[in-house]
């Protein structure tokens, strides 16, 4: 079995992010990464603009109806990735690599980890309710593991690091969620975050532990997701991959970028929505 890929689901408006995605994947990374493609047309469209190497994944059918086609995109891809890599990184198109990215290493480490970096949310963009959310649709909201790491929903783990998907654990987490009464639901549901419904399974099934950065501070949703001005030294307490801090280059630590199209420029910085 090879060790890693990595995936992104894709569709027509984000082709500009994606075609740079690739560029700087290209140019600092050697592993496969794969666009899962809502069909054929769109992939051929892709095919005219990005001359880059990447690999194609199209959504059969059958799923296309859903209406969270994102995390549909996502499972599908990391399910037929699994049969082939351990693991498998899964990103948004706006992304952009940085630094040279050896996935091999860096996604054994993070799944190694066990953990999954959190923090806490504004209350009205309360991510530990999404969690909670998501966890009664999964008919987990009782789980004694969930409750006592999230202290009864208050931790949010969402972009916080590479989402890292490990073969043998989601085989077993896809099982399940084939099985799952409320599937559609899950698969419905603007919210049902990929990496949240896995990362609830992985602690209720596989005991991975919530690790609480910032237990005085709130955030908009993922801390490092909002993190273009290190406000507060995020960047350095969270110490991922994957960050969107506008200065990576001062940061070894750091490969990759996200939320590209999120970033504002230094003369709005004052109008950026901290709790330091």
């Amino acid at each position: 079995m090879s060790k890693s890929a990595s995936v992104i689901p894709i569709h027509p408006p984000r082709f500009g992010f994606a075609k740079e995605a690739v560029a700087s994947w290209n140019q600092f990374c050697d592993s496969d990464l794969y666009f899962v493609f809502s069909d054929e047309k769109d992939a051929e469209e892709f095919k005219k603009i990005c001359f880059g190497n990447y690999k194609s994944i199209i959504l059969p059918e059958n799923l296309r109806s859903y209406r969270n086609p994102i995390s549909v995109k996502k499972y599908y891809g990391v399910m037929q990735l699994i049969k082939e890599f351990k693991y498998v990184g899964v990103f948004d198109a706006e992304i952009k690599v940085v630094k040279p990215f050896d996935t091999d290493t860096i996604y054994e480490e993070i799944w190694n980890t066990q953990q999954l970096k959190c923090n806490q949310c504004f209350p009205d963009v309360n991510g530990g309710n999404v969690v909670y959310n998501n966890s009664v649709t999964m008919g987990l909201d009782k789980n004694e593991k969930l409750l006592e790491q999230t202290d009864h929903f208050k931790w949010y783990w969402w972009f916080n690091e590479i989402c890292v998907y490990e073969s043998k654990a989601s085989k077993l987490f896809f099982d399940y969620l084939e099985n799952h009464p409320q599937k559609d639901i899950l698969f419905h549901e603007y919210w049902c975050f990929d990496y949240l419904i896995f990362g609830i399974w992985l602690i209720c099934h596989q005991d991975f532990k919530c690790v609480k950065f910032f237990p005085d501070r709130k955030f908009g949703f993922g801390a490092i997701e909002h993190n273009q001005f290190n406000i507060g030294g995020v960047t350095e307490k969270f110490n991922s991959y994957m960050d969107s801090n506008m200065h990576p280059e001062n940061y070894e630590k750091i490969k990759v970028q996200f939320h590209m199209d999120r970033y504002v420029p230094e003369s709005q910085r004052h109008l950026v929505r901290v709790d330091a």
